[in-house]
């Protein structure tokens, strides 16, 4: 479980304590992006203390590059409170359907109000920061940009920029790099619409935008890949302040009164995976989402760059179900609940190694104990799946009357008398037994 260093300013001096967040899935939400946000009513909400927005220079913090370095405010300094109320963020929401993500953000003041230059443009960002493969050891700490609180594990980021007055555009960065070499690395890469999940820094990302179309974007992407799929699609390499891409497949609409704003990114813009070649977001992942608002301080009150971060959401998974399959949102199918007599994701009828919710997930039944069985192991065995029995008599004896007894693709010369209840299940391949 992510734990996350959070500051709550008060009047003369700022106290620090530490949170844990964790959460389970969400059911899917299809959201239109247009900025009336009726369609989010029955998307859980997040909140996040008014007034904590600060500084994003006090570091050293940000010239570290080994992300393995925990944060000790006693050696860096802790954030000052900056007053800049625009991105001050209060209320945060995350949803997903079938090939999107979707955000949403409230803040005190007005989302993307830049100045225009002259006589200085100003810039602002929404971002929103994924641990991908939910491993703390990949990616970088939010600490190294300057964020807070801080945690662990950031891959890829989707955010939109608004730049001199204006909305800029909507991309996607990714921090699996620790050096130039491992950028030009991953530029290559990326060419081919794939990503190595990596240790990163902040400080050496790539960002790009993504367009359905082939031919719109600098770079073609037109490859078949190891999951079946094909792509036909385009990119272009983008930077802060640079240029504006509109018509990409990153979406934003705000509402009339400024203070929120919903962003959709789908899931094909994040790209493969370098070494599966699957989708790096897909239905079934379990990801970690931290919530980001920051901006110059051309406009504010405090007249300084500022940002403010939500604790996390962790653990938050990519459930296939829609609202109306799921309507407790407990995450468990609510025909399979009725059916099962089960309604405690986190519970564990059976006694086996998997809670109500991952026999959902593994369309294991909830009521009866599933034992692993697999010929070539050795070792410490206690008839998991991590550690299966490696002979079919222990399995036997293990396995409760009317229990699953999942066997791995082999042969064993055993002959054992069955007599009780059970279903046996061959994995990977055919088992013989008795040969």
């Amino acid at each position: 479980m992510k734990c996350s260093m959070h500051y709550v300013f008060v009047t003369g001096f700022m106290v620090s304590t530490f949170m844990c967040t964790q959460t389970i899935a969400e059911p899917q939400h299809a959201i239109a992006i247009d900025g009336t946000f009726t369609d989010w009513a029955n998307v859980p909400t997040y909140y996040d203390p008014a007034n904590d927005e600060h500084d994003t220079d006090h570091h050293l913090v940000a010239e570290i590059d080994d992300v393995n370095d925990d944060y000790d405010p006693e050696q860096y300094g802790q954030p000052a409170h900056v007053d800049h109320d625009d991105v001050d963020l209060l209320e945060f929401k995350l949803t997903h359907d079938e090939g999107n993500m979707y955000a949403y953000f409230k803040a005190t003041g007005e989302i993307g109000l830049t100045q225009a230059d002259p006589p200085k443009a100003g810039r602002y960002y929404a971002i929103v920061t994924i641990d991908v493969d939910n491993d703390d050891a990949t990616g970088y700490e939010l600490h190294q940009g300057g964020y807070f609180p801080t945690t662990s594990g950031y891959d890829i980021n989707f955010e939109v920029e608004y730049y001199d007055g204006v909305y800029n555009t909507g991309h996607y960065l990714q921090h699996g790099c620790m050096n130039d070499s491992e950028k030009t690395a991953a530029f290559l890469d990326q060419e081919m619409g794939l990503i190595d999940i990596r240790v990163g820094t902040y400080k050496y990302y790539t960002q790009w935008v993504w367009w359905d179309d082939p031919n719109t974007g600098d770079i073609t992407i037109d490859e078949d890949y190891a999951d079946g799929t094909h792509v036909d699609a385009s990119i272009t390499w983008v930077e802060d302040k640079g240029a504006a891409y509109h018509g990409v497949i990153v979406e934003v609409a705000k509402s009339v009164s400024g203070d929120e704003i919903e962003i959709k990114a789908p899931f094909r813009g994040f790209m493969k995976e370098f070494y599966t070649e699957e989708n790096i977001m897909q239905l079934g992942k379990i990801i970690d989402v931290s919530f980001s608002l920051e901006a110059s301080g051309e406009l504010a009150a405090g007249g300084e760059w500022a940002s403010d971060t939500a604790d996390p959401i962790i653990g938050y998974f990519l459930s296939a179900l829609t609202y109306a399959e799921d309507l407790d949102q407990d995450d468990l199918g609510d025909s399979w609940e009725s059916t099962n007599g089960v309604h405690d994701p986190g519970a564990n009828e059976d006694g086996d190694e998997f809670d109500n919710l991952e026999e959902f997930l593994e369309g294991f039944d909830p009521n009866s104990d599933d034992i692993w069985v697999d010929f070539s192991t050795g070792g410490t065995e206690n008839g998991s799946r991590e550690n299966p029995w490696n002979t079919f008599g222990e399995g036997l004896f293990d396995v409760s009357v009317n229990g699953t007894i999942h066997i791995q693709a082999g042969t064993t010369v055993e002959t054992q008398n069955i007599n009780k209840a059970m279903t046996l299940l061959a994995e990977g391949g055919t088992v013989r037994l008795g040969e």
